[in-house]
């Protein structure tokens, strides 16, 4: 399944350039390889097995737009899992909430 025409390629460079990489999830192409994906796999996880919430790109859509349609590039995770796979997502809500070394 390729969704990725010549228009959703130039729009999809776009919003990687303007960093609006949202739009892209919002789009109607997405949606449908989305909806694709998790039917395929019966709404599971492909690493733990639990109820797959998000579909996740094997190869990042910044450094590979073509593949950003590619059935064969997705695959449905869990929450937990797909964390792990983007650790640099979560790092802000990890920070100490002062940043100073005076305690009161």
């Amino acid at each position: 399944m390729d969704l990725m025409t010549k228009q959703m390629l130039n729009k999809l460079l776009i919003w990687i350039k303007e960093d609006e990489l949202v739009k892209f999830y919002q789009s109607g192409p997405w949606r449908k390889l989305r909806a694709t994906a998790l039917r395929m796999y019966g709404n599971k996880c492909t690493k733990c097995g639990k109820k797959a919430t998000m579909v996740h790109h094997k190869k990042k859509v910044k450094d590979y737009p073509l593949l950003a349609l590619q059935l064969s590039n997705v695959e449905p995770q869990c929450n937990k899992c797909h964390n792990k796979e983007h650790p640099e997502k979560l790092s802000k809500y990890n920070q100490p909430k002062f940043m100073n070394e005076e305690r009161w």
